[in-house]
């Protein structure tokens, strides 16, 4: 399995995702060829979809059944998360900022920017700003209510 090498993300994401133009709208991506990967918490699970309520999790501990999402740029340097049920991840503010993969479009709920942590971790921010989270205490539902990052925020992409 290999590792998304952060300090290039940018790069990685320009020459896998652009196609030739930088004045493509979000509703063009589309066209754009993503990044698949699967997301590695920081309990050492990876994220996986409870099927009654399309809440994010990092409950698997099999790589193998690690649900594959796909990395979509956006403008300004964020990114839309596409799991593989077909749905955009969105952190829903009506619900404490828990990740749900159930949007059928592109908003600001579902957008997100990756911000590097070191050459293998990252931290996830929402469009509000804050932190997504692993928490450890509440089953390891991925949430984006934190105003800072810590370990529970650190997360790992590994390619597909």
């Amino acid at each position: 399995m290999r590792k998304l090498i952060l300090f290039s993300i940018s790069a990685l994401l320009f020459a896998a995702c652009s196609s030739g133009t930088s004045s493509k709208s979000a509703q063009d991506n589309d066209t754009k060829k993503p990044l698949s990967v699967t997301i590695k918490t920081s309990n050492g699970k990876y994220v996986a979809i409870n099927s009654s309520d399309q809440l994010l999790q990092g409950i698997e501990s099999d790589p193998s059944k690690a649900v594959v999402f796909e990395i979509i740029e956006q403008a300004g340097g964020k990114i839309a998360i596409k799991a593989n049920n077909g749905k955009y991840v969105i952190s829903d503010l009506n619900s404490e900022g828990k990740l749900y993969a159930k949007s059928d479009k592109i908003g600001p709920w579902e957008t997100f920017e990756i911000v590097p942590v070191d050459k293998t971790h990252i931290n996830l921010k929402t469009s509000t700003g804050k932190f997504v989270c692993a928490d450890q205490g509440y089953n390891s539902h991925l949430i984006g209510n934190r105003d800072n990052a810590a370990e529970w925020e650190q997360f790992v992409l590994d390619l597909k």
